[in-house]
């Protein structure tokens, strides 16, 4: 069982250390596939060199969104092992988190010129921000919960 210092004084229960792995494992995998799939959508060096380091390093971070977003909510919930007992709220709250943490990104980005968008990429009106990257972060998450859960955690569903 994985227990952190941080959640030892609001009775958080703990999660095994297999159901961690498979959610970094499920995280890793869909962030990897979502973002060789919208990589087309921006503007940027498509040499094979720089193609699979840049995905592999970006969908690593965004495996590291998702298991924020995993404990962030733990903390709302107070209870570490909540991935046991979801409920929509929960799955609610994490789109709302993984929703402005994309926004954020996504604007401080393009603001900073770290990357840019071709004309591929729809973006949001009035935003000019690509759609593709907010529904990721919105999506990703719950569906590495639940699958991750289902998939590898079967037996403690309820």
């Amino acid at each position: 069982m994985v227990r952190t210092a941080l959640f030892q004084g609001v009775n958080a229960g703990s999660i095994p250390a297999g159901a961690a792995v498979s959610l970094i494992f499920v995280g890793f995998l869909l962030n990897l596939a979502w973002e060789a799939g919208q990589n087309l959508l921006y503007a940027w060096d498509p040499k094979i060199s720089v193609f699979i380091p840049y995905i592999f390093f970006v969908s690593l971070k965004d495996t590291l969104v998702i298991l924020a977003i995993y404990w962030l909510t733990a903390l709302v919930r107070q209870k570490a092992d909540w991935i046991f007992e979801m409920e929509a709220k929960d799955l609610i709250f994490a789109g709302f988190i993984g929703l402005a943490y994309a926004l954020g990104a996504e604007f401080q980005a393009i603001q900073s010129g770290r990357w840019q968008y071709n004309e591929l990429m729809p973006l949001i009106p009035g935003l000019e921000i690509g759609v593709t990257p907010i529904l990721q972060m919105m999506i990703l998450p719950i569906v590495t919960f639940y699958w991750a859960l289902k998939k590898f955690w079967p037996a403690q569903l309820t």
